[in-house]
């Protein structure tokens, strides 16, 4: 399909995932392995889609599988939507299964104002998966404890950096196209990273690396802020120019 003159379409976006998944090999070579499941109906004769039920194709499996275990969960699965596309009673059945058994599920909507969900992606394929807020909070609680009670750290110092860190990244995200990567791992550096732009012409905007992964979001936070009264400076200069 050539996007350049295709109309977004859920489609569309799983091709840009797809896509994104191909470029980012080098960095995730696990993502060689994210595949695409065929079970929408489409224009399948009657007799086509009796032969694919007979093979094992069923409603309801979601559209993309990474079958890779990350933290304590088995694999990866996406449902694409796009626009008003809603989930049906069996996709809904099968995530809810599949998280049940130990998988990462996740609903990649993208609306005709939001972001692409390879973006989304992006934001958690270093940490494990893409992530909203509270599942970084969720995640931490499980991971984590024996590290935060080594290092004296309350539950609610921890939760109360990610909020304020999300509060301030998502509206500021949204507006200057930024996307985020972090890293954390026992006995390690973490890492936060955030980038503004995509593929090729993406460029390295914050950078911190922390034994605590408190001091990480606090940090990353501080940098950001002040990456934005640069940009607002300038703005302000280039107009008064």
């Amino acid at each position: 399909m050539n996007l350049k003159y295709a109309l977004r379409s859920e489609d569309t976006e799983q091709i840009n995932v797809i896509a994104w998944a191909e470029w980012n090999q080098k960095t995730y070579p696990e993502l060689k392995w994210l595949y695409h499941v065929p079970n929408q109906k489409g224009t399948r004769s009657g007799a086509e889609t009796v032969k694919l039920k007979q093979m094992g194709v069923k409603s309801g499996v979601s559209d993309l599988c990474l079958p890779y275990p990350r933290g304590c969960y088995c694999s990866l699965y996406i449902e694409m939507k796009y626009g008003n596309g809603r989930h049906q009673k069996s996709q809904k059945e099968f995530l809810k299964d599949m998280a049940a058994a130990g998988h990462y599920r996740n609903l990649l909507h993208c609306r005709r104002c939001g972001n692409s969900p390879a973006g989304i992606l992006r934001t958690g394929t270093v940490q494990p998966y893409g992530r909203t807020e509270q599942q970084y909070l969720e995640r931490k609680q499980h991971f984590s404890s024996r590290e935060r009670e080594e290092n004296h750290m309350t539950e609610n110092r921890y939760q109360e950096a990610v909020k304020r860190f999300f509060e301030v990244y998502r509206p500021i995200g949204r507006k200057y196209n930024l996307h985020m990567a972090a890293k954390f791992a026992k006995g390690e550096l973490g890492t936060l990273k955030i980038y503004q732009g995509e593929y090729e012409d993406r460029k390295l905007i914050v950078k911190v690396s922390e034994k605590e992964d408190l001091m990480c979001y606090e940090r990353a936070r501080d940098e950001l802020e002040s990456w934005v009264r640069i940009q607002e400076k300038e703005s302000m200069w280039n107009k008064t120019a």
